[in-house]
């Protein structure tokens, strides 16, 4: 469904939310005094996607991206760079094509404090670092495949963390080693949430994540009833919520097998 196209022509709105049904017409480009725009779809052509660039002075933007065009992606980029006021981004991906390779160019506006990036990459994005996104506190990331051993270490050094929710879009059973991070790791995270991979409280030692107050994991039934996953928790001073999803071994032989 297309909103009427007369919505392009209020030039001084601030603040547009669209309905997760709805496409905005051509012209989106014209609402120049924009600072949030919500649920934004972009896709099937570049001219959305190009006309965003438009609304530099965007605080906050929600963007669905659906589809599987490699130059929507690219318009999109270039879009993106254009919006360096921006402090709240959501970019959800609709589709099962990946563009790692586009999404390594860009650089990410510093003034970041919120970020979802779901279903875009493969992995971890590169620019995922402490130097780039200094004052960032709430991240959602979901990609294909989590490396612990590095993904973690390096989500563990961004300074301002307090809540991150970090997922794969498929079952993941590879083992994680014990102590994964340093023990300055995550030194403001609130809020922990570790989805659709095997993980555990042993992974982070103790001085790690001196305030986290919630955290969500998942694990194998049997490492934790024959002792071979340390669950204990007690070096995690300040916890209070725990939210553990245990994975028979017929769920985990059965990922193991798709792998």
């Amino acid at each position: 469904m297309e909103v009427l196209s007369s919505v392009v022509r209020l030039g001084q709105s601030m603040c547009l939310y669209v309905h997760s049904c709805i496409r905005l017409p051509y012209g989106i480009g014209n609402m120049v005094s924009l600072e949030m725009l919500y649920n934004m779809k972009v896709g099937g052509t570049n001219a959305t996607a190009k006309e965003l660039g438009n609304l530099v002075e965007l605080r906050r933007l929600g963007v669905w991206w659906l589809g599987e065009d490699e130059s929507v992606c690219n318009s999109l980029l270039a879009s993106l760079d254009n919006l360096r006021k921006l402090c709240s981004l959501s970019i959800d991906h609709v589709g099962d094509a990946r563009f790692d390779f586009c999404w390594d160019s860009w650089v990410p506006c510093p003034h970041l404090h919120t970020f979802k990036f779901t279903h875009c990459t493969s992995t971890l994005p590169r620019w995922i670092t402490a130097l780039l996104f200094p004052i960032l506190s709430y991240l959602h990331i979901q990609v294909d495949k989590v490396r612990p051993e590095v993904d973690i270490q390096i989500l563990g050094k961004l300074p301002a963390l307090r809540f991150l929710r970090l997922e794969t879009t498929i079952a993941q059973s590879t083992p994680v080693e014990r102590f994964i991070i340093g023990d300055d790791a995550f030194p403001f995270l609130r809020e922990g949430r570790f989805c659709n991979f095997l993980m555990g409280p042993s992974m982070f030692p103790q001085g790690s994540m001196p305030r986290l107050e919630s955290l969500q994991f998942r694990a194998r039934a049997s490492h934790i009833a024959d002792g071979d996953l340390d669950v204990y928790m007690g070096h995690l001073l300040s916890l209070q919520e725990v939210h553990i999803s245990l994975w028979s071994e017929e769920n985990c032989l059965q990922v193991a097998e798709s792998s």
